[in-house]
């Protein structure tokens, strides 16, 4: 699903931005009465109301915490936040000659024909790293990531050949060339 919002409840209020981060506070009522105070630093592609609208009057922001998916175009990978999914993945089409960029979203299914990462895998979680775009994965039949693969670049995924699996509801064959289906 592409639709709704999924933004944490509480506003923030922003202290600072400075190169890409937001320092942000907010301030919890406890049960006792008294306020205690939150600070945080989040990257400002996951905030929204920071540039308009009225939480930017009031200098406050909603933290946007999901990912939708990862558009798989050239030069980079392209994170897609969980708002306006519709809007952008139009602007990431009309950029693309017109064409639907290959979108990737968490518990995919991935093969990696060769190099450090060669196999199958699931995507676990999807993250905005300094170095780009990257995954934590894990083997196709886990339920846990503990043992997974983390912050493994898409970049390098795509240059060792990466391939989406697309996978009906009968799930995939686990021999393709023996399978009489």
């Amino acid at each position: 699903r592409m639709d709704g919002l999924r933004v944490e409840q509480n506003t923030w209020r922003v202290v600072s931005v400075k190169d890409g981060e937001a320092t942000l506070r907010q301030r919890i009522r406890q049960a006792d009465g008294s306020r205690s105070q939150k600070t945080t630093e989040e990257k400002v592609t996951k905030l929204l109301g920071l540039e308009t609208g009225k939480l930017q009057t009031n200098k406050g922001v909603l933290v946007i915490p999901d990912n939708f998916g990862v558009a798989l175009v050239q030069p980079d990978p392209v994170i897609i936040p969980f708002h306006k999914v519709w809007v952008r993945l139009r602007d990431l089409k009309a950029a693309n000659d017109g064409k639907m960029p290959a979108v990737v979203r968490t518990g995919s299914l991935i093969d990696v024909p060769k190099g450090t990462h060669k196999g199958a895998w699931r995507i676990f979680s999807i993250k905005n790293n300094a170095n780009g775009v990257a995954f934590a994965l894990g083997h196709r039949d886990s339920i846990h990531y503990e043992r997974s693969k983390q912050n493994v670049l898409v970049r390098q995924l795509l240059k060792d050949g990466m391939q989406v699996q697309t996978v009906v509801f009968t799930g995939i064959s686990a021999c393709p060339t023996t399978s009489s289906a």
